[in-house]
């Protein structure tokens, strides 16, 4: 019996075109030159298809629930790109809390989710991902889907591309369920 559930595959997709960069990386795959980026974005048929599938999931959002979706994303990105950790951090979903706290017990700093998003922004910005992190300020959202307590959002960085993040509602508010840059465009 399968486990997921309505939103299952568009989340899967969705992870599957966040952590193939990051598996690629950690197993020293992770310089990005023209011939490898295809490798180290995810861009293949298989990220094509997964993009695809994300864009069709649940309805484009309106009004008031679309401008608190947006307004979560661009702060999470506006807190990153002001090198503000534990402000980003008020933006994310408990489990992704948790697992940035994760993160940095396991590279010896205290239990913090600010640590380790600190941790993971530095990292994204010495590997050379997309632009640097003062260019997430410039992102403009292109699109809100959501369907019940789930949503992704559509947001372009200038001179990096168009990304994804996913969204949850959590306690009545909207949080950042999955928050890695997730290409969208190759």
């Amino acid at each position: 019996m399968s486990h997921l559930h309505r939103w299952g595959a568009p989340t899967a997709a969705l992870l599957l075109l966040a952590l193939v960069p990051l598996a690629l990386s950690a197993c020293g795959g992770g310089s990005s030159t023209s011939s490898d980026s295809t490798a180290t974005t995810g861009s293949g048929a298989a990220a094509q298809k997964a993009a695809k599938t994300i864009r069709r999931s649940g309805h484009e959002a309106t009004g008031k629930q679309a401008k608190q979706v947006e307004a979560v994303v661009l702060g999470y990105l506006g807190a990153l790109a002001g090198r503000e950790w534990s402000k980003a951090c008020s933006y994310l979903a408990k489990q992704v809390r948790q697992l940035r706290a994760a993160v940095a017990r396991g590279q010896g700093a205290s239990e913090s989710c600010a640590d380790g998003v600190r941790a993971l922004a530095e990292e994204r910005s010495s590997s050379g991902g997309s632009g640097g992190l003062a260019d997430l300020a410039k992102a403009e959202v292109s699109s809100v889907r959501t369907e019940g307590e789930r949503g992704y959002v559509f947001y372009e960085v200038p001179a990096s591309g168009e990304y994804a993040a996913a969204v949850t509602r959590q306690g009545g508010h909207w949080r950042v369920s999955i928050p890695t840059e997730v290409p969208m465009s190759s």
